[in-house]
Order: structure tokens, then C-alpha cells, then sequence
């Protein structure tokens, strides 16, 4: 993994190529070798001898050091550098300010215990074979066979530093969702992930809602008929009917279900649940449901994922990361602001996911529609 320990251009440039990471933006350069612009590095590089490349007029890299210009392609170093926090070409430049305040310099290697910032790491995925250098889409990349690398955000930053770091593009914002008005998330989502606190009869280390209290949330508001979308709602055996019929008080159609089964660190089946009367429950179930003439064909694509998940069970109440890929995948994938979870806590906060939950901390909101709906109804 890199570090730079030195801010002097030839040594970064050396470290890079040596881990053929080059073509590098001179944006991402000027953030590493802490210039204030790229204008500045334009002078120390022509003296070095560096070649520049130019894409449309304003979009300068470092395509490598022996001064020989060379085919490149600028998606793959586009979605490169977004990946690593340091530049976001399709997100405005409030957020791109952001994203460069909260990334760590050292992006993937700080040995800094106390730092507190974000940082990215390897996903190393079955079929990844290092030696082939970097996936021209990176995080975005939806080859289940894929050999390049890949990146993904560091849940838990470096070192000891502790606690969740929120994923630089996320947004959040913390409030009683029986006392929030919903319909400010209308026209700006496509799907909505919620993982309700049903009262099941049982001491939980968390507060709980009564099934008139679920029915009576205006999930409703968030979508109608010329603005429609998807509803996603974690159920257990006992409440499968309230959900259902929530679902339905709320405007939409019940269309199919996800099933979760759990199973233990080693891939066998929880047997040990404390959920169920008459048998022991190990699954858990999501129901999925429309609203304003979506069809399968709508959004994304369908009939690409199987409608079981088989997934280790984490924290008390925590669901499966496997949802958030079906869902992205199901409404169209990365648009900004295309998802929104409803009760969720600091683990569920993700890239281009809105969460709205009680147990967040504070609030943080990119889109701007979006905070000056907040504005208006706080």
C-alpha cells in the first residue's frame, strides 16, 4: 500500500510509477505533494521533464515520467481518484471540498493511530489477481468475475483511532422518524430501505415502535404516481402481515420478498436465534413493493440477483450489506441521492445513500434541494 512520507514531486512521482499508478490527475497530485494549485506543479514538472497530458481543455494528468506521451484512458483514472477520496468530477464542488478536507493524504497506508480521517482499502474479491493493476471502474465495477483491483471506503478508519468514520459522499441526518416530515425526500429518491424497530415481544438493547405507530409514518409521501420508485421493508415471521399491510396504508403494491438467511462465521446455519414459538427462526424477510407505475424494466436491471441472501449475522438488528448492491443495482445504480434508509445508525451510512435515523450524529446534507426542505421544515 502506498505512503508518502516525503511532499517532494520526484519522490511521489517515483512512488507512484513504482506502484503503476500512473496516469495520475494533477489534481490528485497537487492534494499529495500539498501544492495550492495545479498551476504550480505545471513549472517544476516541464523542468523534470514530465509529460502533461490535456483532456478537454482543463483536465491535466501525469501520464508517465519518461517524458513519452502514451495512450491512456481518462475514465479509468477519473473513477481512480474518486474512489480514493481525493477528486469527484460528477458531484458539485461544495461536496468535492468535502471529500478533499476528510481524506487522509496517505488515502490507503497512515500510520497515524489518532488520525480521523477517511481513508480507502483493497477489496480483495475471490477472483482478484493484484499483479493485474487497477479495474478501469474500481468500486463501481459490477463484474461479479473481475480480476483487476478494486477499492472500498475503510469502515473504521486506521490505526486505533476507533469509531465510524461516515463515507465521504454520504448523507444523514439524525431525527425521530414519527416526528419527521418524509415527503422532503419526494422527487429526490428511488428506493427507500426500511428496517423498522417491531415490537416482537422480546427485551431488545433498543427502543421499539408499536404497530400502530408503523402504520401511521407517511412513508407515502415519498413517492406517488408521476414520481414512483420502491419500498424495501425488514420484517420478522410475526410482523410479515403488519409489514404487508403497511405497505399497502402507505400506497403501494407488494410485489415479491428477499429472504435472509442467517448463518455463523464459519457459513453454518444460526441455530441458536431467539426468535420463533414453535420452531427456531434463522431468516429474516424483506419485503419489496412499487408505487407509480414501476415496472421491471423500469430502473435498472432485473432478474439479476436471487432473491435469497446468505449472509453472516453481525451487531444486534444489523441486516445484511448485500441488500444496498441489490437495491443500487435494481433502480439504476450510482445517481446521487437515488437511495434513502430510514432507522438506520452510523454502520448503514454509505456512498450516495441518504440515512435518517435516531442513534446518527448530527446531520450532513449535500443536495441542496434537500437542506433547503430541511430548513424549511425544522
Amino acid at each position: 500500500m502506498l505512503k508518502f512520507s516525503s511532499r517532494d514531486v520526484g519522490e511521489v512521482l517515483r512512488k507512484l510509477n513504482e506502484a503503476d499508478r500512473l496516469p495520475v490527475s494533477l489534481g490528485v497530485l497537487a492534494a499529495l505533494t500539498g501544492r495550492e494549485s495545479e498551476d504550480t506543479l505545471v513549472y517544476e514538472l516541464d523542468g523534470m521533464g514530465v509529460t502533461i497530458a490535456t483532456l478537454g481543455g482543463d483536465m491535466r494528468f501525469v501520464t508517465n515520467m519518461n517524458g513519452i506521451k502514451k495512450e491512456f484512458v481518462p475514465q479509468a483514472v477519473y473513477v481512480r481518484d474518486q474512489v480514493l477520496g481525493l477528486l469527484d468530477w460528477d458531484h458539485p464542488q461544495p461536496l468535492l471540498d468535502m471529500v478533499v478536507k476528510e481524506t487522509c493524504l496517505s488515502v490507503t497506508d497512515c500510520g497515524d493511530s489518532e488520525c480521523r480521517r477517511v481513508h480507502f482499502e483493497p477489496d480483495y474479491r475471490p477472483t482478484t489477481e493484484p499483479t493485474l493493476g487497477f479495474c478501469s471502474y474500481l468500486n463501481l465495477c459490477k463484474k461479479q468475475d473481475c480480476k483487476y483491483m478494486h477499492f472500498k471506503y475503510e469502515e473504521n478508519g486506521c490505526g486505533s483511532c476507533g469509531g465510524v468514520i461516515p463515507p465521504p459522499l454520504s448523507q444523514f441526518i439524525t431525527a425521530d422518524i414519527r416526528r419527521i416530515d418524509l415527503s422532503m425526500f419526494h422527487s429526490l429518491v428511488r428506493a427507500v430501505v426500511i428496517d423498522p424497530p417491531w415490537d416482537i415481544h422480546m427485551e431488545l438493547s433498543y427502543g421499539t415502535m408499536t404497530d400502530d405507530e408503523m402504520r401511521n409514518l407517511n412513508i407515502g409521501s415519498i413517492h406517488d404516481e408521476n414520481f414512483g420508485g420502491f419500498v424495501f421493508v425488514w420484517s420478522t415471521v410475526r410482523t410479515l402481515e403488519v409489514a404487508r399491510e403497511c405497505m399497502q396504508l402507505w400506497g403501494y403494491e407488494y410485489v415479491d420478498e428477499i429472504v435472509w438467511v442467517k448463518t455463523n462465521m464459519i457459513g453454518g446455519t444460526v441455530r441458536s436465534g431467539r426468535t420463533g414459538h414453535w420452531f427456531n427462526h434463522n431468516k429474516e424477510h424483506c419485503l419489496i413493493g412499487i408505487k407509480g407505475g414501476v415496472g421491471w424494466s423500469s430502473f435498472g436491471k432485473y432478474r439479476m440477483d436471487c432473491d435469497v441472501i446468505v449472509a453472516p449475522v453481525r451487531e444486534t438488528s444489523r441486516k445484511p450489506d448485500e441488500l444496498y448492491g441489490l437495491v443500487e443495482r435494481l433502480v439504476g445504480g450510482e445517481r446521487k441521492g437515488c437511495c434513502l434508509e430510514l432507522f438506520g445508525r452510523k454502520h448503514n451510512l454509505r456512498n450516495n445513500w441518504i440515512t435518517v435515523g435516531n442513534q446518527l450524529d448530527g446531520n450532513r446534507i449535500s443536495d441542496e434541494l434537500l437542506k433547503t426542505r430541511l430548513d424549511g421544515y425544522t
